[in-house]
């Protein structure tokens, strides 16, 4: 297809003017979503899935039935894809998924409230205040990780639409495979890695006899960056700038740097993204399902890719004789 009007957000947008920009070429940075309650049938019914998730796995796929239920809340998986409206249903899917994350903040049960923008709206949801270097944090993230080549969730996505799955569909069934032990998971594994740590000197002796056996040592080394992950380093900068008096934060830092330099490993987007939400206070096994929200704006935008190339995905096996 031709290339979008615009392939880079300026610096500075929002995460919705980043899903904007994904889903129709066009950058609008003062874009704002409006706040739309649940349809009654909706809230009803995804009430009993509703429970206090034990990891990022579970929180996904929680967040693959309300997107499923609120697909159907909106007509015949025919009547969604011939009547359109997809952009108008991605908005609501991602405020839906949004006031989901309230089953891990104080209250326990699906987030009603704010106008804000979507960070703004997790944060409320997950109980932290949602002062302006919080939201800027949130949204930093959010806006890093909407997008990223043809991941395996994002090629299940465009698997779905290939074949006519409506946009609800495609998002759940991206959500699930990303709920595996090695995608959202990873980031309970690098977590559960940190807190192990009673201090620096601990857990950096831990990461070198991980590194000595050739075993990997969580949150460093993506093997599609050898020499880095960017992503990483924009938010483990964003952590510093909010590091001052935050010892837990400090000790995560100085350890990165030390696992960095003195063994030759750079450190992960997971890492970077799990240091922001340590300086911003997000509940323990909530990052994943952040990482999760954030790549909704992308699957979307693949979904229309896919659809408008009007080409199903089939690969063809390959039959080989049992001694081949």
């Amino acid at each position: 297809r031709p290339p979008l009007p615009m392939t880079r957000a300026p610096r500075g947008g929002s995460f919705e003017a980043v899903a904007e920009l994904l889903w129709t070429g066009l950058w609008h940075p003062d874009i704002a979503w409006p706040r739309r309650a649940l349809p009654p049938s909706v809230a009803t019914a995804i009430a009993p899935v509703l429970s206090v998730p034990q990891g990022n796995g579970e929180l996904a796929e929680i967040l693959a039935m309300v997107v499923l239920r609120l697909g159907l809340a909106r007509g015949t998986v025919e009547e969604r894809i011939v009547g359109g409206q997809t952009q108008d249903a991605a908005r609501e899917i991602i405020t839906a998924m949004a006031g989901c994350f309230g089953m891990i903040g104080p209250t326990r049960s699906f987030h009603r409230g704010g106008r804000g923008s979507v960070a703004q709206r997790l944060l409320e949801a997950m109980g932290v205040e949602p002062h302006a270097a919080n939201v800027h944090a949130l949204q930093v993230v959010l806006v890093l990780f909407a997008d990223h080549e043809l991941s395996s969730s994002t090629f299940v996505a465009r698997i779905a639409a290939s074949v006519g799955a409506s946009l609800h569909s495609c998002v759940s069934a991206a959500l699930c495979s990303a709920s595996g032990i090695e995608l959202s998971r990873n980031y309970d594994r690098i977590e559960d890695f940190l807190h192990a740590g009673a201090s620096r000197p601990a857990l950096l002796k831990r990461a070198v006899a991980l590194h000595q056996q050739g075993l990997g040592v969580p949150g460093f080394s993506h093997p599609l960056y050898p020499e880095g992950d960017a992503r990483a380093v924009g938010l483990l900068a964003i952590a510093k700038e909010r590091s001052d008096g935050n010892r837990r934060l400090r000790m995560l830092l100085d350890f990165v740097d030390q696992v960095s330099q003195g063994l030759g490993l750079p450190p992960r987007h997971e890492l970077g993204a799990l240091a922001v939400a340590q300086a911003i206070g997000l509940p323990r096994y909530s990052t994943g399902a952040v990482f999760m929200l954030a790549r909704t704006a992308g699957w979307v935008a693949h979904v229309q890719e896919q659809r408008r190339a009007g080409q199903m995905i089939r690969p063809r096996a390959k039959f080989v004789t049992a001694g081949a």
